[in-house]
């Protein structure tokens, strides 16, 4: 009986110690990433608002596609200090420059692991994910499945909490080049903001 009571403690604590190196193991291996996400806005009183549904693809050292198709179909292309936002609406194309990513969520991809500041720990187990946190309330919250990034909680510049849900998650795969090079259409208005 005490055998079978240690093998269950042990079992169990290898399970929490494994579930709290997910951050480390996932963000410490990272190169790319594609996935499916939706995004969904979560009001005040706990409602959901707004969902964007999209894609992503990204590769260190800085280079991400993010491309929503519900309910506006946009996409935003962030290649070292550049980035381009294309409105298929607007019919516009927009050009800037990034000059940190220290206060989005982009730092958390493309920064390695060794050099993140406020590395997230462990925090907590609910319904299957196991939580990270830094524990500043503006810096994301990271959520693993299985040991795989599920969700991503933040609170954007407007003070609203977002949900990013991550599905068909790749990572550490070849990726096509030919991704993070845009095509404006001819009829396009291209806008520099820099």
């Amino acid at each position: 009986m005490t055998k079978a009571l240690t093998l269950i403690l042990l079992l169990g604590f290898g399970s929490s110690a494994y579930a709290q190196d997910d951050f480390q193991r996932f963000f410490g291996s990272l190169d790319t990433l594609s996935a499916q996400f939706s995004q969904r806005v979560v009001q005040d009183d706990q409602q959901i608002g707004q969902t964007t549904l999209g894609s992503l693809v990204f590769q260190r050292p800085q280079q991400l596609l993010w491309h929503t198709s519900a309910p506006v179909k946009q996409t935003l292309l962030v290649k070292d200090t550049r980035t381009w936002l294309i409105d298929y609406e607007l019919e516009q194309a927009s050009l800037g420059k990034l000059e940190s990513t220290e206060q989005t969520p982009l730092y958390w991809l493309s920064t390695p692991y060794q050099q993140l500041q406020n590395r997230p720990a462990y925090s907590h187990s609910h319904q299957g994910i196991d939580w990270y946190s830094t524990g500043i309330e503006s810096e994301p919250n990271f959520g693993f499945k299985n040991g795989v990034l599920h969700l991503i909680g933040l609170t954007n510049t407007l003070g609203q909490k977002l949900w990013l849900e991550l599905t068909q998650l790749n990572s550490n795969t070849a990726l096509d080049q030919q991704q993070f090079t845009l095509e404006i259409p001819a009829d396009f208005d291209v806008i520099k903001s820099f």
